[in-house]
Order: structure tokens, then C-alpha cells, then sequence
């Protein structure tokens, strides 16, 4: 069973092990808001779907895998836009 873990700390889970994920530096997380920026504005104009940053996505609950893609899209398929 996975420990609880601070709502605030980044992490991701491998094969149901918690795994501490380091904070992005300066140089990376300009990157990742450069690349947040575009993709969100590109998928927004036509309606795709959403451009997210770090976020913990559940892959699939029974393989126990969370992971925390620094730059991500979700297609308007599996979010729904609104």
C-alpha cells in the first residue's frame, strides 16, 4: 500500500514505489513555460484540447504508475474542453 505523501511534494509512483521527483531549475522551467505557452495556445485555437504542467497523471491504476510529465497535452477526448 503507498504511503500518503505531502499534497505539496513532487513525485511520481513506479510499480507502486513512491518516487521523489527534484523541482525544476530556472533553465528548465523557462522550457517548460516556453512549451506550455505554445502548445496551449495552439490547442486552445483549435479546440485539441490542454496544455499542463507538471501534473500527476494516474496512467493506469492497476499497474500502481503515477508519472509527472514536466510538459504535457491532453486531447479534448479524455478532458473534455469546459
Amino acid at each position: 500500500m503507498l504511503a500518503l505523501v505531502d499534497s505539496e511534494s513532487l513525485y511520481e509512483v513506479i510499480d507502486g514505489v513512491i518516487e521523489e521527483k527534484p523541482a525544476m531549475g530556472a533553465l528548465q522551467l523557462f522550457i517548460a513555460n516556453f512549451l506550455l505557452v505554445k502548445i496551449g495556445a495552439f490547442a486552445l485555437e483549435r479546440r485539441l484540447g490542454h496544455g499542463l504542467m507538471e501534473v500527476l497523471f494516474d496512467l493506469a491504476p492497476h499497474v500502481r504508475r503515477k508519472r509527472r510529465p514536466d510538459v504535457a497535452f491532453v486531447s479534448a477526448s479524455r478532458w473534455p474542453l469546459g
